[in-house]
């Protein structure tokens, strides 16, 4: 039996994952970081990306929007702005979401930095979360 550790991910809006899990890993913003039981205190911003977790054998992966990665005492604790398990994204929406970012960039003023900001980053998350559904 492999030792796991204590995995918590919460969003902005409340949402909560948690689990005992034997390997998580995450691109931050230096690269992809693997963590496994005992690994070394560590705090790091994360990419919007696929994290990828194993459990008794199994990978299972869950979208994120970006967030803090906190590792200590064999717990990682990671505040998202969003995250999604796979069993809860819909093509459909996704692909809505997706099409409106793009119409966003599209027609907004190239001198209205924020709109294009907030317009990309809802399109950098369609495209994550469309990496994860068939």
């Amino acid at each position: 039996m492999k030792n796991k550790f204590l995995f918590r991910i919460i969003s902005a809006d409340g949402k909560v994952y948690s689990d005992s899990i034997e390997e998580l890993y995450a691109e931050t913003k230096n690269g992809i970081v693997g963590i496994l039981y005992g690994h070394y205190p560590l705090v790091a911003a994360i990419e919007i990306s696929i994290l990828k977790l194993k459990k008794d054998d199994i990978t299972f992966y869950i979208s994120i929007s970006g967030g803090i990665l906190n590792v200590e005492k064999n717990t990682v604790y990671i505040l998202a702005d969003t995250f999604e398990e796979v069993k809860d994204l819909d093509k459909e929406r996704i692909l809505q979401s997706k099409k409106e970012a793009e119409e966003k960039l599209y027609s907004i003023s190239k001198e209205d930095e924020i709109a294009i900001k907030n317009a990309e980053f809802q399109l950098k998350k369609a495209l994550n979360r469309l990496r994860l559904v068939k």
